[in-house]
């Protein structure tokens, strides 16, 4: 791919993207935008509900940008600053084992094209789900990157998190002086999707908790090998960051639940400070509802929307607190503060969807005992 080409790719997806969405006519996006919004109003309730729609939007943009970086190998030396990666560092990761910890975020692929040219042996890290929908693709990107940095067959090779003795492998990868490059917060992470089991810890996270995986702390103490932090991260649509942040030493001064939970919550305190100037570049917002427990959350009471646009009588949908969307014919209220859904008839489900635009006057539906309720309860709000 030629410079002129990738430009014009990159300047099509965002216009496309970012402007050419219409979720009123996708219900599966609409589903999928509520529970980002739920998200956003529990972790970043500073952040305005009118930018959640664009954030939402832009998460995605911000996704096939990175597979497109990834598909420019000239985008590492043209467009990506890299971020507190000293040359010791790097003298280090060649000759020594590490367990690299990064997100979902910005480019969040750019790095195995940094470690290439840095001729850094690699083991990546990823689940099933990811390696049948991208396992091909990664091999040929990987061939590419062999002949990049002249490495040998055995420089660059995949284990899938869901296999047989995994941890055995991974543990294995290590002792041998390789690399693991892991996504900590995502399918390419180790452990299931499951708030509780034997990989996660629950840690404080922006201004709520969720159980994170523990598995990179897990090998870290094991192995007794150093995490090394990565995240990518745009300033602006033309300039990528490649940011290496502090490198974690294992001890077994502390019992190893300690470690687990200590490291863990230190990497996310470290990448929480990127996400909260870029927050629509993290696709972790996605799903990060099935790493939650919202009963657990230190926000109790809902937070209230207030505008000075107020007009007696007239009521929308209070979107910081709930939202709509149906699945097939069946129609739901969804609370984003206790992401419970509760089934409602479609004439309601189609005034709360477009109360923005044709808004619900009070005195249509007096004698309307759901409409009181509604209205009770905070879903309609003439603020």
């Amino acid at each position: 791919m030629t410079q002129q080409e990738y430009v014009s790719r990159k300047e099509e997806l965002i216009n496309y993207s970012s402007k050419s969405f219409n979720l009123a006519n996708d219900d599966k996006l609409n589903r999928t935008l509520n529970f980002v919004s739920a998200n956003l109003v529990n972790f970043i309730p500073s952040l305005p509900i009118e930018k959640h729609e664009e954030t939402f939007k832009n998460i995605f943009v911000h996704q096939k940008l990175s597979v497109l970086d990834e598909q420019h190998i000239d985008v590492l030396d043209r467009d990506v600053q890299v971020e507190g990666m000293e040359e010791e560092t790097l003298d280090y990761l060649r000759n020594n084992a590490a367990i690299i910890c990064t997100f979902h975020m910005g480019s969040s692929r750019l790095i195995n094209h940094y470690l290439a040219k840095n001729k850094i042996n690699l083991t990546l890290v990823l689940s099933d789900f990811s390696m049948k929908a991208n396992g091909g693709w990664f091999n040929k990107i990987y061939e590419g990157y062999k002949k990049l940095a002249g490495f040998e067959e055995d420089r660059i090779s995949i284990i899938s998190v869901d296999e047989p003795n995994a941890v055995r492998k991974m543990l294995a990868e290590l002792k041998n002086g390789r690399k693991l490059l892991i996504y900590i917060d995502g399918n390419s992470g180790s452990g299931n999707k499951n708030i509780k089991n034997e990989n996660s810890c629950e840690i404080d996270f922006l201004e709520e908790s969720i159980y994170a995986r523990a598995g990179v702390a897990y090998l870290s103490y094991l192995a007794q090998v150093p995490i090394i932090e990565a995240v990518s991260y745009r300033k602006n649509w033309e300039d990528i960051v490649l940011k290496f942040n502090k490198v974690i030493e294992p001890t077994k001064n502390v019992d190893r639940e300690t470690y687990f939970k200590t490291t863990t919550q230190g990497i996310y305190e470290r990448f929480s400070e990127i996400l909260l100037q870029h927050p629509e570049q993290w696709e972790g917002w996605l799903n990060l509802h099935e790493v939650i427990n919202p009963q657990a959350f230190k926000q109790v009471e809902p937070v209230n929307y207030t505008s000075t646009n107020t007009q007696e009588g007239i009521f929308r949908l209070n979107k910081v607190n709930f939202g709509v969307f149906n699945i097939d014919s069946d129609c739901f209220l969804f609370d984003k503060k206790k992401y419970v859904s509760y089934k409602i008839p479609e004439p309601i489900y189609t005034k709360l969807l477009h109360s923005d635009v044709h808004p619900v006057e009070k005195k249509q539906h007096e004698s309307d005992i759901f409409f009181t309720q509604l209205i009770n309860k905070g879903v309609l709000s003439n603020s």
